[in-house]
C-alpha cells in the first residue's frame, strides 16, 4: 500500500471462509489503514442474525451480500436470492443496517424492479451497488452484456440512499489503457449519481489478468474524464465521508504529491 500511495483500504470477508477471524485480526492490527466489510451469506437461514453477530464481534463499516451465482456454468444471477429479496426475507437485515447506521453493499446485476422496491421500503438504509451493477470479467463477459443494465442502474440514481461503486470498470473495456470506450458510460454514471455517491475501486484481485493496478487508477487520475473535484471525490473522499472512516487523512503521501482522498482503495 505504501509503495503505490494507498493510505487506506477496506478488507472484505467472504462467505467462502469459515469465519471472519483473519479479516478481523488484520483490521485490528492496522486500525488506521484497514477497515472491515463483512459478507453476509444470502443462502443462510437468517442473514439478519448473521449480520448482527458480525456487528457484535467487530467494528464493521459495511455489510455486503451477493446475488450472483458462484457456479460459472450457471446463470450469472442466483434466482433464489432475488426471490428472498422480493418476499421481504431480507427486510430485517436492511432494518438492522439502518438502525446501526451501516450501509449495505449489493452485488447485483439484474432484477432491478425487485432491488428498487427494497430501496423504497428502506429509505433510511444506505445501499451501494457494487461493480457498477454490471456483469464483469475479465473472463466471462459476453460483449452484448457489457453495459446492458446501464439504464436500469442510472434509474436508481433518483433515490438518494443509493450509491454506486465504480469498481473494476476497465474490465468492461475492449481497448487498452486508458480505456476510452468506457468513458461515455462512466461519465453518465458520475453525472447521474454525482461524485458524492460514486466510489472508485480497483477490484485488482479479479482484474489483474487484463490490466495493472496503475491502469485501474490512472484512467481516472491522469485523464480528462473527471474534473479535479470529481476526481478527488470519486477516488476516496466520498467513500471516506460515506462510511465515516477514517475521520482524517492518514498514512503516507501519494508518490509525486496528492492526498489520501485521491487514492483510497477498496
Amino acid at each position: 500500500m505504501d509503495a503505490v500511495g494507498v493510505a487506506a483500504a477496506l478488507v472484505t470477508s467472504f462467505g467462502i471462509y469459515e469465519d471472519i477471524d483473519y479479516a478481523v485480526r488484520s483490521v485490528r492490527a492496522y486500525p488506521d489503514r484497514l477497515g472491515l466489510v463483512t459478507h453476509v451469506d444470502l443462502a443462510g437461514a437468517d442473514p439478519a442474525a448473521e449480520a448482527s453477530a458480525y456487528l457484535a464481534e467487530a467494528d464493521v463499516l459495511a455489510l455486503r451480500i451477493s446475488f450472483l451465482s458462484t457456479d460459472r456454468a450457471a446463470r450469472y444471477e442466483a434466482a433464489a436470492g432475488y426471490e428472498r429479496l422480493a418476499a421481504g426475507e431480507l427486510d430485517s437485515l436492511f432494518g438492522l443496517a439502518a438502525e446501526r447506521g451501516v450501509p449495505v453493499m449489493l452485488v447485483v446485476t439484474g432484477r432491478w424492479s425487485v432491488v428498487e422496491q427494497a430501496v423504497l421500503r428502506y429509505p433510511d438504509t444506505a445501499f451501494v451497488i457494487d461493480h457498477l451493477g454490471m456483469v464483469q470479467g475479465p473472463d466471462r463477459v459476453p460483449s452484448t452484456l457489457r453495459f446492458a443494465s446501464l439504464d436500469d442502474v442510472l434509474r436508481l440514481s433518483q433515490h438518494p440512499n443509493v450509491h454506486l461503486k465504480l469498481s473494476g470498470a476497465p474490465a468492461l473495456s475492449n481497448e487498452g489503457y486508458p480505456f476510452r470506450d468506457i468513458w461515455p458510460p462512466v461519465r453518465r454514471i458520475v453525472d447521474a449519481f454525482g461524485a458524492e455517491r460514486v466510489f472508485w475501486g480497483s477490484d485488482f484481485g479479479r482484474t489483474r489478468p487484463s490490466h495493472t493496478y496503475a491502469d485501474a487508477a490512472g484512467y481516472l487520475l491522469h485523464h480528462e474524464l473527471l474534473t479535479p473535484r470529481e476526481r478527488r471525490m470519486v477516488m476516496g473522499e466520498s467513500l471516506r465521508r460515506f462510511i465515516g472512516w477514517p475521520d482524517e487523512a492518514a498514512g503516507p503521501p501519494v508518490p509525486g504529491g496528492g492526498s489520501m482522498a485521491e487514492r483510497s482503495a477498496e
